[in-house]
């Protein structure tokens, strides 16, 4: 979980065209469920997780970019006392993680880059990206490389390359998105050991899956298909207007990943033998530079 939010610092420089996910919900709204727990009387519990409160405290500050942040607006925003903001910040600013400016303000510190610098390179995204760049211009859609998090039960993009057709999906990395939805979380899932799918069945919110997964039946024959085409479809499960094709990366054990095209439903057919072939080839070679895992 750490992980990510060292990605997020590091990289969040994506577009904004596309700031939202398949529920209309802004990044940074994703934080507010886990923060700011009620007591039976309405009043806010004091925050008693010190390393969950500096992860949503840094993802907030990351959120508002380059603009220094002051305490106040902070506790707004995850719905915390200022109080417990302001011991975080504290804590944090001893580790040079988060700086404060003379007017009482706070931004991510140095230390943050530093250690998200080094993380970065442990991943697979960065020398994916070449990968992805001539797919997509193969192709002429946008790819997408996705990651599932089996603690978070989540996926997000983690690199992409978008097409330069005028119309086209513009994704936004870093951002958790369901598994239950979409071809690149779907196509993760099906390969999944069946208690994995079902525990992640059990933890996704029925508003938060595919239409088509009502029931651990449905997950299980959507499942099945899967396996036996080799490749996830979706069509408008996640963003209205968007299609998605996807096939998972059998990258090392603790790596779940897929690798997906996405393409505006007015341009969308059923993926040909040709561009499943240039979709595979892409996922091979991916697999290659990381090392296979063993099924």
């Amino acid at each position: 979980m750490i992980l990510h939010y060292c990605y997020v610092y590091a990289y969040k420089r994506t577009p904004r065209a596309y700031r939202r996910d398949c529920f209309g919900i802004r990044a940074r709204r994703l934080v507010s469920p886990l923060a700011g727990a009620m007591s039976s009387d309405g009043k806010q519990k004091r925050e008693r997780d010190p390393i969950g409160s500096l992860v949503r405290v840094l993802d907030a500050l990351a959120e508002f970019g380059d603009r220094p942040t002051g305490v106040r607006e902070l506790a707004r925003r995850l719905d915390l006392p200022p109080s417990t903001v302001q011991r975080t910040l504290d804590s944090a600013r001893n580790a040079s993680v988060v700086n404060a400016t003379q007017d009482g303000k706070w931004t991510i510190g140095w230390e943050m880059f530093r250690v998200a610098s080094s993380v970065t390179n442990l991943k697979p995204f960065l020398v994916c990206q070449d990968e992805l760049d001539l797919l997509t211009e193969r192709i002429g859609e946008t790819t997408v490389l996705t990651v599932l998090d089996l603690e978070k039960n989540q996926r997000m993009f983690v690199a992409a390359s978008e097409s330069s057709r005028p119309v086209r999906f513009v994704p936004e990395c870093y951002v958790w998105l369901p598994a239950l939805a979409g071809a690149t979380g779907l196509a993760i899932v099906a390969n999944l050991a069946e208690s994995d799918r079902r525990r992640i069945h059990e933890a996704t919110p029925a508003g938060e899956r595919t239409l088509r997964i009502r029931t651990i039946a449905d997950l299980e024959s959507t499942c099945e298909r899967i396996r036996a085409d080799g490749y996830a479809l979706s069509e408008n499960e996640v963003d209205l207007g968007a299609c998605s094709v996807a096939v998972s990366v059998n990258l090392r054990a603790d790596i779940l990943c897929a690798l997906g095209v996405i393409v505006p439903q007015q341009r969308f057919e059923p993926p040909d033998d040709a561009m499943l072939a240039s979709i595979r080839r892409t996922a091979s070679r991916i697999a290659t530079k990381f090392g296979s895992r063993e099924r």
